[in-house]
């Protein structure tokens, strides 16, 4: 199973390397609402994550981190992907498949961060759809 998650996250990086090198991947200004929530979460993917093995008593050797743990890093393209000037819905795809994946599985192990990912995932959708109301600042 692991590495159809692999060949996932492989196909994830290929489409925001490509997003980029076209330039259709600009992040909008912090000051905007949209762009402050999108890097927020991306913040959450750094600095959050690592921190949860603290709150919930676990070892520093089990903090999950941005790059190397999948579910920082998908928060952390949650974060960029909200954070973009136009709306990237074919980038998102993959990130929530995982969210409701791994939200389902910490459920099933009564994990007390089960809801992150999920509420990472509603977040995410709702700011996306919201970016067609508020006009984006130039980069």
């Amino acid at each position: 199973m692991g590495k159809y998650f692999a060949a996932g996250f492989a196909l994830q990086a290929l489409l925001l390397f490509f997003a980029a090198a076209r330039n259709r991947l600009f992040l909008r200004r912090p000051s905007d609402s949209v762009g402050r929530a999108g890097m927020a979460l991306f913040g959450l993917a750094l600095i959050g994550y690592p921190l949860l093995a603290i709150v919930f008593g676990r070892p520093w050797t089990q903090a999950e981190a941005f790059g190397i743990a999948p579910d920082p890093t998908v928060v952390a393209t949650l974060g960029v992907v909200v954070a973009a000037t136009r709306r990237h819905w074919e980038l998102l795809v993959l990130p929530l498949i995982w969210c409701a994946y791994s939200g389902a599985t910490l459920w099933t192990m009564e994990s007390p961060d089960a809801a992150l990912l999920p509420a990472a995932a509603v977040l995410t959708i709702a700011l996306n759809g919201w970016k067609g109301r508020s006009p984006p600042t130039t980069h």
